[in-house]
């Protein structure tokens, strides 16, 4: 059977790593948030850097309202943006791009 002493001398160096283990932990904690809150930002930033450039672009698209007074944007794919455009806006953009392209006159 241990001793008072000895019980208490194990008490001590056990609260000494509990709080060490504690102080980590709240470390790690805090670290955590810090990176959390910046993933948030970043996402933020880049969903709209997204959205400006699909207004721009083309990848949306407002239409007119039709029974409420709110526009609406839908998003358009690849196929859909190529079906809008003309045969010159694909000439265009195929000699902007380098892509040699003959344009069959109907």
């Amino acid at each position: 059977m241990p001793t008072i002493e000895e019980l208490q001398c194990e008490k001590k160096k056990l609260y000494n790593e509990v709080k060490v283990a504690h102080n980590k932990m709240e470390h790690a904690r805090n670290i955590f948030h810090l990176m959390e809150q910046k993933y948030y930002r970043k996402k933020s930033a880049f969903e709209k850097c997204d959205y400006e450039l699909a207004m721009v672009d083309g990848r949306y698209k407002v239409e007119p309202p039709s029974d409420s007074r709110k526009t609406k944007t839908v998003a358009l794919g690849p196929a859909e943006i190529l079906l809008t455009l003309n045969k010159d806006q694909l000439a265009r953009i195929c000699d902007t791009l380098g892509v040699d392209v003959d344009v069959e006159e109907e």
